[in-house]
């Protein structure tokens, strides 16, 4: 399925957007979430949904930021008690599709596969 994504760049609030990039940060800034599936599915998510032409530069930089910080992924996801990767795309929630394609933000347990 083919997502436009010029409704959904259009769409974006200043908060929610904020809340978005303030969440990526926090994964950029924690650890553990360098090596994780969660945070480079979440960045791989927000790639194909905004793309870099659309984007917002309070995202690009927050994307820019969390893509400095990825390492080799060591797991796909620790089930921790909140999943910044997995809370900022939800930031975003909004009545365009936001293609996520095999994976859905889940806020307790990360990435869940479908």
């Amino acid at each position: 399925m083919e997502t436009s994504v010029a409704p959904v760049a259009a769409t974006l609030s200043g908060d929610r957007l904020n809340e978005a990039a303030t969440q990526l940060r926090a994964a950029a800034d924690a650890r553990k979430c360098w090596s994780c599936g969660c945070f480079r599915h979440a960045l791989e998510a927000f790639d194909r949904a905004i793309p870099e032409p659309e984007r917002p530069a309070i995202l690009a930089e927050a994307m820019a930021s969390a893509t400095d910080r990825l390492l080799p992924k060591k797991y796909e996801c620790l089930g921790c008690d909140v999943c910044y990767p997995a809370v900022a795309p939800s930031k975003l929630n909004c009545s365009y599709e936001f293609d996520f394609v095999v994976i859905t933000p889940n806020t307790q347990t990360g990435w869940v596969h479908k």
